[in-house]
């Protein structure tokens, strides 16, 4: 039998990540991923050209590389720490790890395909 993979305490959390985690808890392991990633990059527009997002929060276009790097492994993101404990989260590291990238590959495809154009103000962005 696995043994769910444990993170240090909610306490560690910073209050954004919270924030996330509590509205996560919510709704099944898929949809937590795409909730924690809304909250956690706020992304509202994709580039007129390329394959970038814009992202409210970090104030930078990103590309897929990027976010899903920050998104896994930022301490101020770790969308798979925020997520753990969702219903239907896979029970080792590893499996949890796994399916958060692949989720958020599918939500950053959603994101690319619903968000509105905008051209960028000349910053490239970050790969």
């Amino acid at each position: 039998m696995w043994e769910r993979h444990t993170f240090a305490a909610s306490s560690a959390l910073s209050a954004r990540q919270r924030r996330a985690q509590d509205h996560a808890r919510r709704v099944g392991f898929r949809a937590a991923v795409h909730v924690a990633a809304d909250a956690l990059f706020r992304f509202t527009h994709c580039r007129t050209q390329g394959r970038a997002l814009w992202s409210d929060s970090t104030c930078a276009w990103l590309g897929s590389a990027t976010f899903v790097h920050w998104a896994m492994e930022a301490g101020h993101i770790d969308i798979p720490r925020i997520v753990a404990e969702t219903d239907g989260a896979p029970d080792t590291a590893e499996e949890l790890h796994a399916a958060v990238r692949i989720e958020l590959m599918v939500y950053w495809a959603d994101r690319l395909a619903s968000l509105p154009s905008k051209s960028t103000p000349g910053w490239l962005p970050l790969p």
